[in-house]
């Protein structure tokens, strides 16, 4: 509602897309036979509305790319498991000021797994293990939802090599 506002002066039309945007946001959030798990393509198709609004708050700093293979957009993930991992890309990957952000969200199959991947190029984090016992709420949220769903068959790992970038990658059977 904050980036409404600031654009309400000179960017009228962009105010109107991310209420559209935020009101689809809001519908699948809301919506009441929401699932433990859904279609990649409505997590994706989320991710999108989320990330459509963050890339007109933040103008040309933030470049998107998507790497879903179609054969994969059937598969079952859990809800809003990217959502946070792409607020935490935005949040730390956008702090220098003049810097471009660029996020890939990615899915793969592999060994009978599917890996969904956050990847920025930002500031990165000089240590990982840190960050995933410390991390804040949005890790830990996906990470114990990885264990509530998966046991042991459910992963969060992050990687950050050399400092540089920030990679998030949740595997499910």
């Amino acid at each position: 509602l904050n980036t409404v506002s600031a654009l309400m002066d000179e960017h009228i039309g962009d105010a109107r897309k991310v209420l559209s945007r935020l009101g689809q946001l809001l519908r699948i959030t809301l919506d009441q036979s929401r699932a433990d798990r859904v279609s990649l393509e409505q997590e994706i198709d989320y991710v999108r509305n989320y990330l459509d609004i963050e890339s007109i708050r933040f103008r040309d700093r933030i470049q998107v790319r998507y790497e879903v293979p179609a054969e994969l957009l059937k598969a079952q993930v859990p809800g809003l498991v990217l959502q946070p991992l792409v607020e935490n890309a935005i949040k730390h990957g956008t702090d220098d000021a003049h810097a471009q952000v660029e996020l890939t969200v990615r899915a793969q199959r592999f060994d009978g797994r599917l890996a969904l991947e956050v990847a920025d190029n930002g500031k990165g984090c000089r240590d990982v293990h840190k960050a995933m016992s410390n991390g804040g709420i949005g890790l830990r949220n996906v990470r114990e939802r990885m264990r509530l769903l998966y046991g042991e068959s459910g992963t969060l790992t992050i990687e950050s090599p050399n400092g540089h970038g920030f990679t998030a990658t949740v595997s499910l059977p």
